[in-house]
């Protein structure tokens, strides 16, 4: 201590002396650089090594070295605790920490901090007991342990303890205890044994019904209508899952801002029924939008849309739509109204008037389409109906005229994704089939349907590096490829396809090089989704497929056409907006150019 002020008082000193003069540079700090390092960890996983080095102030605080050898060994000290606790919630209750700093020898820059660990046998679970009337504890039955992922002979983890107290709470919600809570755990630990026994003292409270539900928030949107979606009856045996399952019901129907469900806190005095209330906030109901896009085999194309998604005050939704390119012009309007008898199923009316003028074909048309949508999950939907559509075709093959196809479309989708626009994790599942038959110059009965998939993956929480995948397989069956309208082919190339190729190219040409179609398609695509800043963003991609002339794709002949690029996003609060450029790889001679542009709003799957 009397260096310390020795020192100051120097500084003192040769300030004042120098007062004249430019003021010297400070000294710097001392410090004493180390690297951690961790021993005796062999017998351990390397999940709980991580947590180890995470855990640990000595591995955090690196990169900002203590002063002194003297704190180096104070940081230490304060990690054996820290250590011991890790090991100890991981069932090494007799584990042992211990520290040595060695110091740098002359040639070396920092001193080594070795943690020595010696974790001893880890113990396992040898019981688990409830005591839920207050005459004891019991042993959980198996179909509980289950439920509660603790097992004899499993390791005691304390996470798995905790996870295990949440599951057994639920098991009490769902058998008709709604304030149910788990009073105390106590664990007790056999060193002889090397094992643990687990006891939880359950407080389940009063068995209960399910009472009268109030409904408060509404604005427009009935009440009768919102009670269509309540998953108990008055007097029903109360089970959080119906509550969860009222709760995901109602936000499904996009009416609403905020949906909560709950129960009362306790039940009236003497009561056997609890109450429950339903707050809602409702959004607006209608909106405008539109859209443009652009690139460079397709040109410029705008669309522009108005729903309305209550228009009766029980949900019924009518969307109207318009669309303006250099290939597709038209109208369409789609309605839903949720069935009374179960909102989760809906009439589904579709329709459009196009006209449709591409290298492939020229076509207007009309079509039609009234079946039922069914929500079958949270993350499934089914549709299945009847649609009518007539074309009035013109194209290089001897197919012109007007054809009606009457047909069964049927599909089954699948959706767990984040956000619509901009996923960042989950998938997509779209399986369709129709049946169809034609009227016109020949009868002609044929099979057309389709798988589309694809899956996202963020490598980090913060979905700043995310991979998706998609792919795609089609056929037609039961007809030639010539007695199949030109509208009902498969075609490949462009934004929406294989990028690098213009639309529809990718696939069986004519001797003009214009697309005819074919009665199946196979393509398959890959981006690598980086957040350069919180708005700016690149992706790399790859694209193949092709179009076949056969009722299932060959994927010996021909090869697929292959499609590179690089894009460029710009995040909004509502979505990405996306400029791609791609190349294609094995470029066709006369048929292919070397470069196409796309802009659009979104990802491009």
């Amino acid at each position: 201590m009397i260096w310390l002020i020795a020192v100051v008082g120097y500084g003192c000193v040769s300030g004042i002396s120098t007062a004249r003069a430019a003021t010297p540079a400070a000294a710097p700090a001392a410090s004493y650089a180390y690297e951690p390092v961790i021993t005796g960890t062999s017998e351990i996983p390397g999940r709980l090594v991580d947590t180890l080095t995470e855990t640990a102030l000595s591995f955090r605080l690196k990169e900002t070295p203590p002063p002194s050898q003297a704190s180096l060994a104070r940081r230490a000290e304060g990690d054996i605790e820290r250590l011991v606790r890790v090991l100890k919630s991981d069932g090494y209750y007799d584990a042992a920490v211990t520290f040595e700093i060695i110091p740098p020898e002359d040639n070396e820059q920092q001193a080594s901090l070795v943690f020595a660990i010696e974790p001893g046998t880890p113990y396992l679970i040898a019981d688990v007991l409830v005591d839920d009337t207050g005459h004891g504890p019991k042993p959980v039955d198996d179909a509980r342990l289950e439920r509660m992922g603790l097992h004899s002979g499993h390791p005691a983890r304390a996470s798995a303890i905790l996870d295990a107290e949440s599951v057994l709470t639920r098991l009490y919600h769902e058998a008709g205890y709604p304030h149910a809570t788990i009073a105390k755990r106590r664990v007790r630990i056999n060193p002889p044994d090397k094992t643990m026994t687990i006891s939880f003292a359950v407080e389940t409270g009063q068995k209960l019904a399910f009472g009268a539900t109030g409904i408060h928030g509404l604005t427009s949107v009935t009440e009768q209508h919102v009670r269509e979606f309540i998953s108990w009856e008055p007097g029903e045996p109360y089970d959080v899952r119906k509550v969860e399952k009222t709760q995901q019901l109602l936000e499904s129907t996009g009416l609403f801002n905020l949906v909560t469900v709950q129960i009362a806190d306790k039940s009236a005095s003497g009561a056997d029924q609890v109450p429950a209330r339903i707050d809602l906030q409702e959004r607006a109901h209608r909106s405008v939008g539109f859209g443009t896009r652009f690139s460079t085999s397709e040109g410029p194309a705008g669309d522009i849309f108005w729903e309305h998604r209550n228009l009766f005050n029980e949900g019924e939704k009518l969307r109207l739509g318009a669309t303006a390119s250099l290939i597709e012009k038209g109208v369409e309007a789609t309605f839903v109204d949720p069935l009374r008898q179960d909102p989760r199923r809906s009439l589904l009316v579709e329709s459009e008037i196009k006209a449709i003028t591409s290298d492939a074909y020229d076509d207007n048309h009309a079509t039609v389409f009234a079946g039922i949508e069914e929500s079958l999950s949270r993350w499934w939907t089914g549709t299945l109906g009847p649609t009518v559509e007539y074309y009035d075709i013109s194209s290089s093959e001897e197919f012109n005229g007007g054809v009606t196809l009457i047909g069964l479309r049927g599909n089954l989708a699948y959706d767990n994704t984040d956000n619509r626009l901009n996923p960042g994790k989950g998938a997509r599942l779209r399986i369709g089939a129709t049946p169809y038959t034609t009227f016109g110059k020949q009868e002609v009965n044929f099979l057309l349907s389709s798988v589309e998939a694809s899956t996202y993956y963020a490598f980090d929480e913060d979905k700043r590096y995310v991979a998706a995948a998609r792919t795609r397989l089609a056929s037609t069956v039961g007809a030639e490829r010539r007695a199949i309208p030109p509208s009902k082919r498969f075609y490949a190339g462009g934004g929406g396809s294989v990028r690098g190729f213009a639309f529809q190219t990718v696939g069986p040409l004519d001797e003009d090089n214009e697309p005819v179609g074919g009665r199946s398609a196979a393509e398959i695509g890959l981006e690598l989704r980086l957040r350069v800043t919180d708005s700016i963003g690149i992706v790399p991609f790859l694209e193949g497929g092709n179009v076949y002339r056969d009722a299932f794709p060959d994927f010996q002949k021909p090869d697929f056409l292959w499609g590179a690029g690089l894009g460029f996003r710009y995040h909004t609060e509502f979505g990405p907006i996306r400029l791609d450029i791609a190349t294609p790889i094995n470029k066709r001679d006369v048929v292919d150019k070397p470069v196409q542009f796309y802009i659009s709003f979104g990802q491009a799957f």
